[in-house]
């Protein structure tokens, strides 16, 4: 059953990182290659980047090696990544400031694509939150296993 888990974190970091880049290589989903021009990421999006791409090679050596003692490590980046991702939604959303120095012309308050309230920045947070669930429950189960 935790494999189960462990591969459920597995897709969903693979569709979290290839959204990433997706959208900073060719931008709106719905333009698709025909676009041309993807998105610049913000300050904020690089520091999400920076949270969820190395889960990729760890997850994927939990998965092979079955660790389930790197959940721990999962856990903690999805719970430092939901609150940046948090963050980064309620500045757009103008609901908080951005404390950020952000660059002219590539704000981290700009929506860059959206489609009702679903933002860039709503998709990574869903992305940890799920990231975050899964190493939970592995990590219960680990408890549970002692």
């Amino acid at each position: 059953m935790k494999n189960l888990f462990r591969k459920l974190m597995l897709v969903q970091v693979i569709l979290a990182v290839g959204g990433s880049l997706y959208f900073s290589n060719f931008g709106d989903p719905m333009l698709g290659l025909f676009a041309g021009t993807g998105f610049n990421p913000c300050h904020l999006c690089w520091r999400g980047r920076i949270l969820m791409y190395p889960l990729l090679p760890v997850v994927v050596y939990a998965l092979l090696s079955k660790d389930d003692r790197l959940s721990f490590l999962t856990a903690f980046s999805s719970f430092s990544g939901m609150f940046l991702a948090a963050y980064h939604y309620l500045i757009q959303q103008r609901a908080l400031q951005n404390v950020f120095a952000c660059a002219p012309g590539n704000d981290c308050s700009v929506v860059d694509w959206h489609i009702w309230f679903v933002t860039i920045p709503f998709l990574e947070f869903i992305a940890f939150v799920v990231i975050f669930v899964l190493s939970v429950i592995i990590l219960l189960k680990l408890k549970k296993k002692k």
